[in-house]
């Protein structure tokens, strides 16, 4: 996939590279064991992108904020039934992939690949696939609410 210089460059700090691909086996398991959807969409994500963290353009302002892609730590700071209400509203099963604004944010792939951002009840879909909402994490793009 061909992204934007910014989101490159961001993805390049973490120590992304193109073809990055690592073992997420382990990963996968831990998300199985707490009910996750674990399907293609999430180990695709994983592998490329999995255990990366840095720093992203505060949302609408100067500051810098911190981001990760570990489903372990996410998965540590939301509560299954929270995400099962959101796959509910959303309409597809959803799995956290990380965090981001500092960790106020939950990221979640979904099981059709789409990413999306939850933090308490508020839901919204970051892209229609991982590379729309790069632009909406790495170049402040809106995400679409989800009622």
């Amino acid at each position: 996939m061909k992204y934007s210089v910014i989101i490159e460059n961001s993805l390049i700090s973490t120590g992304w590279f193109p073809g990055r691909r690592v073992d997420v086996e382990g990963v996968i398991g831990k998300l199985k064991n707490e009910g996750y959807p674990a399907g293609s969409a999430v180990k695709v994500f994983l592998e490329e992108f999995g255990g990366l963290s840095g720093m992203h353009k505060g949302y609408r302002g100067d500051d810098w904020e911190e981001f990760h892609f570990d489903p372990i730590i996410a998965m540590e700071g939301i509560f299954r039934e929270r995400v099962i209400d959101y796959e509910l509203r959303f309409g597809d099963g959803l799995t956290p992939i990380g965090e981001a604004y500092n960790q106020h944010l939950v990221l979640l792939i979904s099981e059709k690949g789409a990413m999306l951002g939850a933090y308490d009840d508020y839901l919204c879909v970051l892209g229609e696939s991982v590379e729309i909402g790069f632009q909406a994490l790495f170049e402040s793009k809106d995400g679409v609410d989800v009622p």
